[in-house]
């Protein structure tokens, strides 16, 4: 698919347009950092007006993580954020209010990403001391499919859990894993909860 025009749309608190005038045509997987040195582009960071090279907004950025999508035909998009931090080689952002369990994990697809999971005490910690400001938050566990067989959304073994004392203890059809934050009985453990309920979330992204 040739790219007439494109526009590289770096999303983020501090965002960069970035454009070039030539047509192009990205490989199929390709990433960022790859098509930097092949294609003359320029980057304004829309915040200050200060304008750089592609490579340099790149790497104001981690752009290594962040793949190349292709949305409506002939723009390419890079989805990058101020907001994603890191821990074991793996991205995280907050999703702030982003509605239901699914209407969460969605939202964490739209990042490349999935609800975080949370699979040792060191990832578990890491995630509740960098979010536990959004109020209580979606996770990626679920018993939905078989009541009391918790597994989560990567399909990854479910070999830790993180439970609040009495939980999970599915009252009122609760299939969906959120996280406690301050003010809530157990802060950083976690509940079982009707899916449907309004929390924000956390996405993981690999």
């Amino acid at each position: 698919m040739h790219a007439r025009g494109t526009a590289l749309l770096c999303m983020s608190a501090l965002a960069w347009t970035c454009a070039q005038a030539d047509p192009v045509t990205p490989p199929i997987g390709a990433k960022p950092d790859n098509l930097a040195g092949t294609m003359k582009v320029t980057c304004r960071n829309v915040t200050t007006g200060e304008t750089v090279s592609f490579e340099q907004a790149a790497k104001a950025f981690d752009c290594r993580a962040n793949g190349l999508k292709i949305h409506d035909g002939d723009k390419l998009k890079i989805t990058l954020s101020a907001d994603a931090v890191a821990f074991a080689g793996h991205r995280y952002e907050g999703l702030p209010a982003c509605g239901s369990w699914s209407a969460c994990e969605a939202a964490a697809e739209a990042l490349g990403g999935h609800l975080a999971t949370l699979v040792s005490d060191g990832e578990q910690d890491f995630v509740y001391a960098t979010f536990n400001a959004l109020g209580p938050f979606w996770i990626g566990l679920t018993d939905a499919k078989k009541e009391g067989t918790f597994k989560w959304i990567t399909g990854e073994r479910f070999h830790y859990a993180h439970w609040a004392p009495g939980e999970p203890n599915n009252q009122g059809d609760e299939d969906c894993v959120e996280v406690y934050t301050p003010g809530l009985a157990a802060p950083g453990f976690w509940n079982d909860l009707a899916c449907g309920d309004s929390l924000s979330g956390v996405a993981e992204i690999d």
